[in-house]
């Protein structure tokens, strides 16, 4: 499942406020690990994960081309 936020509803805890529904869905199926992935460059989401502790486990090294540009991946985890 991916999901973004809109601009115009960014940077206003929207995002934060998605992730918290999303773990407590994610609690109800007994699920002990989430491991979301995010682009490297993708700060926002970044900041999010971090804000709802979840912890960087790991790198994917750069294997999109998008924009003229190389994407690495970031594997973040976060124990319920």
């Amino acid at each position: 499942m991916g999901f973004g936020v809109k601009k115009g509803y960014r940077d206003v805890g929207v995002g934060t406020e998605l992730m918290n529904a999303l773990i407590s869905h994610e609690k109800t199926m007994d699920l002990e690990l989430l491991i979301p992935t995010t682009f490297s460059s993708n700060t926002r989401a970044i900041h999010v994960f971090e804000r709802i502790s979840y912890e960087e486990t790991g790198r994917i090294p750069p294997c999109l081309f998008k924009n003229k540009t190389y994407l690495g991946t970031m594997i973040m985890t976060k124990k319920l």
